[in-house]
């Protein structure tokens, strides 16, 4: 969550680190400290390393990349979490939390989630919003009871919600609109929302709640007096019904009385209360269905506020249409029934390594790509290796990159796919093998530049392997292209494909990780199943043995990300540990051996089911490359295991590790990749990129020999 909207002031998280806020502040809610109202953005003071903002009724709050939480503004009930009940204009850290991974602000409470699936909460606590079993308010965290298994919360007015791995929702406090979605009744600890079983994302408004459930349907459930639920009524509904007409969400923002859906396409549609043209469609009716805001094509994230609503375009410019009484829209105007732009607000924003060769994200929608471009890889229309970045030709409104071995893919704002580079197994998923370019001769067709992905208009995420390439659908669905030679492809065939075809039997993924000729994906559950090449126990079912359709790995039901490295596969688990599994040779799975338990084959250890990597407790993300292994930490800290021969562990040494080891330097990053063979890149929250390794070819990014420490990226802003 990058854009936050409360009562009647809005904060935009930037790149950098920093947080920029503008409209009401009587009570220091923009945190610049003054208390003077702006209708343009205004800095927050101190905070330079910020990776979610959220903002609540009159306070704002941010959780920095250490896993820290830091709030400002108003603080009659404690929501600030500091200890006290004093109100400040400039940021206060809330007490305790060291291990957060997600912030919520609600009216007058705050909540956490941990890095363990354990949630906290602090401030009003009258209905029992704070789910430990009282009603009574507190100035510092306290545990909410039941709850370990949690991927997402959601603070509203006088209640709280929390996603579980498990697709189920709870919620708690105030019910008497319904809003806990079990009979009118106020409930001081979690209860189980009925029949929602596949959520992938919760948010609680003032009065109502809703859930985007896996296959892009929304449900709502409380009050519906302006039609905030979207079902076509203005009555309230204690359990969930459906808002009519959306199939392809992927987010859902509610407020007091109005509520807002991203859809696949980049589209938002609203429903509900209209007095302030809060959904945006050039009027000021309210509608009990919903209806299309106008002009709005490449959303990436949309937030409600008290009776306006703001989107974060793929661009990062920032759009808002609504009230505009104190100047929470950002633009020095009054209100607006159709969006306009926030006033001042531009400026990597995501890093990817391939086998040789590194690609950025610029948060222009750009790519930059730098080291080996052999085949095109780089996608600047020649073959040249380079040492620092060079512009991908073509591509503007890029949302997420992703270097294979010898390809490269961007995910659109328009969600199409564009790849560049070797295309000898169809891995572009142009509908030829052949070219344009035939880069070292017939026997490499290639295209320097960016071509389209023939059939695939809904993508939300690509993931280039070795020779192919998977791309999840808004629908939960997952297609693939490419080499398919150990049923990589996951279609039940063998047979190289050069145009998308569909994975038998996922239809509920959440994230997808091409390896080198296998594929793995997470679903909604919390369950891995992977397909391909196994002949290292890297699909994790116990065998090593190749399967053309998914196999679930073994053990893992909690799972919140997944990364398919060369030979070996790790996920993050909600309890902030990682379990990896597939060859060991190098120490690669991180649990104290190079010894198996298995042989894989006649020289290779290997483990064929999930091993847990020692020592991790606190990780949000993990990448998996050629023989090692990165995770970040919840701290900005990041550790890496496996081999070592070109540094690509980063600290400083060339010698193996089997258990994990810190990175030398990096104490601020938001993300790891270690996909390429033998080096490895972090972006920082400042939006620096630091590489290390490997690079014999320049995929360091640095204009030097390789480094056994992290070391800047040249020319990214």
């Amino acid at each position: 969550w990058r854009v936050g909207a409360g009562e009647a002031h809005t904060c935009v998280l930037l790149s950098s680190g920093h947080i920029q806020c503008w409209g009401e502040n009587h009570y220091g809610e923009l945190g610049d400290g003054s208390t003077t109202n702006t209708d343009t953005p205004v800095e927050v003071q101190g905070i330079t390393t910020a990776i979610q903002v959220s903002a609540g009724l009159e306070y704002t709050c941010a959780l920095l990349s250490s896993g820290h939480i830091e709030c400002w503004g108003e603080n009659a009930y404690g929501e600030l979490g500091d200890g006290n009940t004093s109100e400040t204009d400039t940021p206060v850290e809330v007490q305790g939390i060291t291990t957060a991974t997600q912030v919520t602000a609600g009216a007058n409470h705050t909540c956490a989630l941990l890095s363990s699936g354990h949630v906290q909460c602090w401030g009003r606590n009258s209905s029992g919003q704070l789910g430990n079993g009282t009603t009574t308010s507190t100035d510092t965290p306290v545990e909410v009871q039941g709850i370990t298994t949690a991927t997402q919360v959601t603070a509203g007015g006088e209640d709280t919600c929390a996603l579980l791995s498990s697709g189920q929702i709870q919620c708690w406090g105030n019910d008497t609109f319904g809003q806990l979605g079990k009979g009118e009744k106020n409930s001081d600890v979690p209860v189980k929302v009925p029949g929602v079983k596949t959520a992938i994302q919760v948010t609680a408004g003032y009065y109502h709640s809703c859930a985007v459930l896996s296959g892009g349907h929304i449900q709502c459930w409380g009050s519906n007096n302006s039609g905030q639920l979207g079902n076509g009524t203005t009555e309230r509904a204690k359990g969930p019904v459906e808002a009519q007409g959306i199939t392809t969400a992927t987010r859902v923002t509610a407020s007091i009385y109005h509520t807002c859906a991203l859809l696949s396409n980049g589209e938002v549609r609203c429903w509900g209360s209209n007095f302030a043209g809060d959904l945006g469609n050039g009027t000021t009716t309210n509608s009990d269905t919903p209806v299309e805001v106008d002009g709005i094509t490449t959303a990436t994230e949309v937030v409600a506020g008290w009776n306006y609503t703001c989107a974060l375009l793929s661009g990062s410019q920032v759009r808002c249409w609504g009230s505009n009484d104190v100047g929470q829209l950002g633009n020095g105007t009054g209100n607006v029934d159709t969006p306009v732009d926030v006033e001042g607000i531009a400026s990597a924003t995501q890093v990817s390594a391939g086998l040789y060769h590194t690609c950025a994200l610029l948060l222009s929608d750009q790519i930059e790509c730098w080291g080996s471009g052999g085949s095109g890889l780089l996608g600047d229309g020649s073959t040249s290796d380079t040492d620092t970045p060079v512009e991908v030709q073509g591509i503007t409104a890029a949302t997420q990159v992703s270097s294979g071995q010898t390809h490269t893919c961007a995910l659109l704002s328009s969600y199409h796919i564009a790849c560049w580079g070797n295309n000898s197994h169809g891995e572009l998923g142009d509908g030829t093998n052949t070219g344009p370019e035939d880069c070292f001769g017939i026997i490499d067709p290639c295209s320097k530049t960016p071509v389209e992905v023939q059939g695939i208009t809904t993508a939300i995420q690509v993931s280039a392997g070795g020779p192919h390439t998977c791309a999840l659908l808004a629908s939960g669905h997952i297609q693939c292209w490419g080499q398919n030679y150990s049923g990589e492809l996951g279609n039940g065939s063998t047979g190289d494909t050069d145009t998308p075809v569909e994975v038998q039997g996922i239809t509920t993924a959440i994230q997808v990780s091409a390896g080198l000729e296998y594929t793995c994906a997470l679903l909604s559950s919390g369950h891995v199943q992977c397909w391909g090449a196994g002949g290292f126990g890297q699909l994790g079912n116990g065998s090593a043995s190749h399967t053309d359709t998914p196999v679930e790995v073994q053990g893992i039901t909690t799972a919140i990300q997944v990364s398919a490295g060369v030979w070996h596969t790790c996920a993050v688990l909600i309890s902030g540990q990682v379990q990896c599994w597939g060859e060991n040779d190098h120490g690669e799975l991180g649990n104290g051996t190079t010894s198996g338990p298995e042989k894989c084959g006649p020289e290779a250890a290997c483990s064929k089911t999930p091993a847990e990597v020692q020592s991790i407790t606190t990780a949000t993300q993990v990448s998996a490359g050629g023989r090692h292994t990165c995770a970040l930490l919840s701290s900005g800290h990041i550790e890496c295991w496996g081999r070592n021969n070109w540094a690509q562990l980063g600290n400083g040494t060339t010698t193996d590790a089997d258990t994990p080891v810190e990175v030398q330097g990096i104490a601020t990053a938001t993300q790891v990749s270690a996909a390429g063979w033998a080096h490895s890149c972090a972006l920082l929250s400042s939006g620096e990129l630091q590489c290390w390794g490997d690079n014999e070819i320049g995929q360091v990014g640095n204009g030097t020999a390789w480094s056994t420490l992290p070391t800047e990226v040249l020319g990214i802003p």
